[in-house]
């Protein structure tokens, strides 16, 4: 790369930066106008993100020879151990069993660390936001390429469960696509009114770790549904049954239920909305919460 184009990067992020900041200081537009403009312009520069995404994983493996692939070891164990265990204590097929609690984890995780994480997305980036201003979606975003790369690594663990296990793939796996997009837009929702509410209640994030410890344990992630029946009410309102459902049914070689897919969307559409509307009312007070 030439001295000319590495002058040109920064100052390309410069101008995006002072563009954005001015968008948001301006007083004709009104609040809901400038959550909307937020949310756009922290997902707009998706490079940016990745590159804050990249190095600050390869950071955090440093000092390790295999670096993320721990994760990828660790689950595999975790899954193994589980698999032998709850395989043996419910009499199940573990030709069935190990494929799906293998998803099961891979996704929750996923979805947990987000969750979790989700709480600290603004107050632990303090000084940044207050002493750099533009959109505060952009700590969601890079929040959400952080843990895609983690995903990436836990996700490996499942090549060999299909080779191993006969898992029967087909062109129904390819549903996993639409439904990951719809588990990341529901995920990105959440985060962002998570970090809204911890960032003005510091509880929220105990409340949200002590809510997660008990949906692992009520969502079918170590359990299937055939294994309780008559449950059918119960896993229909589980929002996190749902969620996982339609990423995990396509990896199995089978299609989602419907509803899992309207749950998805609803929660979507609602979620956002909701989300907004407080974003819009408080994202200005934000730097003087945290």
């Amino acid at each position: 790369m030439t001295s000319s184009s590495t002058e040109r990067a920064p100052s390309t992020t410069v101008q995006r930066a002072s563009r954005a900041a001015a968008r948001f200081d301006s007083g004709a537009r009104t609040d809901w106008q400038k959550a909307l403009d937020d949310v756009i312009d922290g997902a707009r520069d998706w490079q940016l993100r990745w590159a804050i995404a990249w190095p600050d994983a390869r950071r955090r493996s440093r000092p390790s020879v295999i670096g993320h692939f721990w994760i990828t070891i660790s689950l595999g164990i975790l899954i193994a151990v589980f698999g032998f265990i709850f395989g043996t204590l419910f009499q199940t097929k573990r030709g069935d069993y190990i494929p799906y609690i293998s998803l099961g984890f891979i996704f929750w995780q996923f979805m947990q660390s987000l969750i979790n994480s989700g709480c600290m997305v603004f107050t632990s980036q303090n000084d940044l936001i207050r002493q750099l201003p533009g959109p505060l979606s952009r700590h969601v975003f890079s929040l959400m390429a952080k843990e895609f790369i983690v995903l990436a690594h836990a996700i490996w663990v499942f090549v060999p469960v299909v080779f191993i296990y006969s898992v029967p793939l087909g062109l129904v796996s390819f549903m996993v696509l639409p439904g990951f997009v719809l588990l990341c837009i529901n995920l990105c929702w959440m985060v962002l009114l998570l970090g809204l509410l911890s960032a003005r209640f510091r509880d929220i994030p105990q409340i949200v770790q002590s809510a997660t410890r008990i949906l692992f344990y009520v969502t079918p992630i170590i359990w299937s549904p055939d294994m309780f029946e008559g449950r059918a009410l119960f896993l229909t309102y589980n929002p996190m049954h749902q969620l996982l459902e339609i990423v995990r049914a396509p990896l199995l070689g089978e299609m989602p239920d419907a509803l899992a897919y309207g749950y998805a969307v609803g929660l979507a559409v609602g979620g956002w909305l909701a989300t907004l509307i407080l974003f819009s009312k408080y994202r200005w007070r934000v730097p003087y919460w945290i």
